[in-house]
């Protein structure tokens, strides 16, 4: 996680699931998001599976839990992508994908980015 605060790339490819050219094309997006007059800051993580520490502990947190969400969420957190960030988190084994996004995105998010994402991303 503390890796996410230090850099300035924004892709943590642990699952060493993306290629150098995949790469180079989120770093060039990221760019160009901060370069926009919103100054959007995109971070993209791939891991293959939540880390134990995320995992519930307790019978009543097992039922509702999801810990690739919390996860995403302190990921997002730590990265300080602010009200205009966005971080996508791909976790291969588990075949998910959590979006975080700032709140000034909450909205256009809900509207145009999750439906699409959920018609044509499919986890690897």
């Amino acid at each position: 996680v503390a890796l996410l605060r230090k850099g300035k790339h924004a892709v943590l490819d642990r699952a060493g699931v993306l290629s150098a050219f995949d790469a180079a094309a989120i770093e060039q997006v990221a760019s160009e998001m901060r370069a926009s007059p919103r100054a959007s800051r995109l971070r993209v993580v791939t891991y293959a599976r939540t880390p134990h520490a995320y995992a519930p502990t307790h019978r009543a947190e097992m039922e509702n839990s999801k810990p690739s969400k919390k996860f995403a969420t302190e990921l997002f957190n730590n990265a300080k992508l602010g009200r205009n960030g966005v971080l996508i988190l791909l976790l291969t084994e588990e075949r998910r994908i959590e979006i975080e996004v700032g709140r000034h995105l909450n909205e256009a998010y809900g509207k145009l980015g999750k439906p699409y994402l959920e018609r044509s991303m499919i986890p690897v």
